[in-house]
């Protein structure tokens, strides 16, 4: 079986605009080809200007968040199939910003997810406990039940990507210890072998995403389920991301 290829995606949440693209030559310049999947998540009004970039074959765009249906009367929305006429190849879903501030529920989640196939895009399905279960030991069951509801045999495509983000270690400077990590990241590859047999576990890659930074970037990238990282505020420097990339690109090494 040929090894999943490393990802890693930089989400600039609701930050960035035209000016801030000035230094994103030294990211296209710089970045190591082939070996690794790069993406980046701005905010949807900058996805057309990067779509028009000369970009590299190995970094690609993704939206931040989608409406589960194709179009309609949803005022301020975006839907799956807006975000791939701008450039988009990817879709981040149920972040636990999206599930906490705006109430999104893993139903719809699901149903979000089953959009952006219909259109093309591949889900990069956020599922995290809060600290309280973390604390109570609840982490695994709280993931089973986000996955459960969140996934479904139509969503599970070749390049679906599973993010586990415990949301008490997101901004916080707080992660998991690389034990627990692996431990969080072998429960989910477990639950998508059982559920939807062999061949989707070898082709669904599993990333982690909480305040991943430079001191613990090898650590994390170098275990052994986890296949890449969901990045926040430190992929909204050219700078920064790029040495978040290099050392995903060691821990091949």
């Amino acid at each position: 079986m040929e090894a999943r290829r490393k990802i890693i995606i930089g989400n600039w949440k609701m930050n960035g605009r035209s000016k801030d693209l000035v230094d994103i030559d030294l990211l296209f310049k710089k970045i190591p080809q082939q070996e690794i999947d790069i993406v980046i998540a701005p905010p949807a009004t900058l996805l057309y200007e990067l779509k028009g970039l000369n970009t590299p074959k190995n970094l690609l765009l993704s939206g931040q968040n989608c409406h589960q249906v194709e179009s309609g009367a949803y005022t301020g929305e975006i839907s799956a199939a807006m975000l791939k006429d701008a450039g988009a190849n990817y879709v981040i879903l149920g972040h636990s910003e999206r599930r906490t501030v705006y109430k999104e529920t893993s139903t719809l989640v699901r149903l979000k997810a089953l959009e952006a196939v219909k259109q093309g895009l591949t889900p990069i399905i956020c599922v995290g406990e809060h600290l309280k279960s973390y604390e109570n030991n609840q982490t695994l069951s709280v993931i089973e039940r986000q996955l459960k509801v969140s996934l479904n045999s139509k969503i599970i495509c070749d390049n679906l990507v599973i993010a586990y983000e415990p949301v008490w270690a997101i901004g916080s400077n707080k992660t998991p210890s690389p034990e627990e990590i692996e431990k969080v990241h072998s429960f989910i590859k477990n639950h998508i072998s059982e559920r939807f047999g062999e061949h989707a576990t070898n082709h669904c890659r599993i990333i982690y995403g909480g305040s991943v930074n430079k001191n613990n970037a090898l650590k994390i990238f170098s275990l052994i389920n986890v296949d890449g990282g969901l990045i926040g505020g430190a992929s909204l420097k050219a700078t920064d991301f790029l040495e978040l990339i290099m050392i995903m690109q060691n821990s091949l090494n």
